[in-house]
């Protein structure tokens, strides 16, 4: 269940939908630039607009030859609701890590296994931040060659770099964290299995 101030797809589509009516799948695109750390489902723009419709925050504008190339815009309502939702504090960040949740219900001698999956998870975080940095660095560029031409396109260019640089910094964390937890949960693993050695040594 979605949470008050949830970061949901059907409101982001709305979201991206404030500057500028668009098709579903040019609402997807403008959804997988704006926030690709998201993980979105790649038919989140089209399974939002119609409920976004039915809601009244939403209506379509250009129909198409299909369905799908209908061209949504934005309704009055739907920028007061998109206006109430950035308002609204966030929810608490939910610590849900399948790591920890494997590492506990593993037999001792799987948690080497356990142990690898996060340190495979410790080099795709690293990758993604790599990536972070890379799109902030471009967009860095991009306003060095093109700067914005008004105080909106000032605003929203500052806070898009301030959100690429949390996301760089997020995943560097992140990786951090899984790397240090592979290392606790192998010397977790040696402990336990040198005393089971021991114990198996004494009994024999």
């Amino acid at each position: 269940m979605a949470r008050a101030g949830d970061m949901t797809a059907k409101m982001m589509v709305l979201g991206v939908m404030a500057s500028g009516p668009g098709s579903a799948a040019e609402l997807q695109k403008r959804l997988e630039d704006l926030w690709p750390a998201a993980g979105f489902e790649s038919n989140a723009a089209y399974n939002s607009l119609p409920v976004l419709a039915e809601a009244g925050y939403a209506h379509v504008v250009e129909e198409g030859t299909r369905q799908v190339d209908n061209r949504y815009e934005i309704t009055e309502a739907g920028w007061v609701h998109i206006r109430e939702w950035a308002a609204d504090w966030p929810p608490d960040p939910v610590l849900r890590e399948p790591i920890h949740a494997k590492a506990r219900l593993a037999k001792l001698e799987k948690l080497p296994d356990v142990i690898a999956m996060a340190r495979a998870q410790a080099e795709r975080c690293i990758e993604e931040s790599d990536r972070a940095h890379g799109k902030l660095t471009s967009r860095e560029r991009l306003l060095a060659k093109a700067p914005p031409r008004n105080h909106n396109e000032e605003l929203g260019a500052a806070l898009m770099v301030a959100q690429f640089e949390d996301e760089a910094l997020a995943w560097s964390d992140l990786a951090a964290r899984r790397q240090k937890y592979a290392n606790i949960v192998q010397g977790i693993y040696e402990r336990f299995s040198k005393e089971a050695r021991q114990a198996g040594d004494e009994g024999s």
